[in-house]
């Protein structure tokens, strides 16, 4: 799945990330300790980050604390 993004940062109890124009996205998992960012120099959308945060083990769609 590929994630749904919002202007400014995006936090939550798993995440703390910020999607770019482009594809761009970077973010710091909080539940494994880890940060990584993916850059493009291609206009396209989020789902190379997507395969990126889901090899390592991380999920970038937007839920809420509930």
């Amino acid at each position: 799945m590929s994630p749904s993004w919002t202007p400014g940062l995006v936090r939550d109890k798993r995440k703390i990330a910020k999607g770019g124009i482009g594809g761009s996205a970077a973010w710091w998992s909080l539940r494994h300790g880890h940060a990584c960012a993916c850059l493009s120099r291609l206009l396209d959308d989020h789902a190379r980050a997507a395969r990126i945060a889901a090899t390592l083990g991380d999920d970038l769609t937007v839920v809420g604390e509930g």
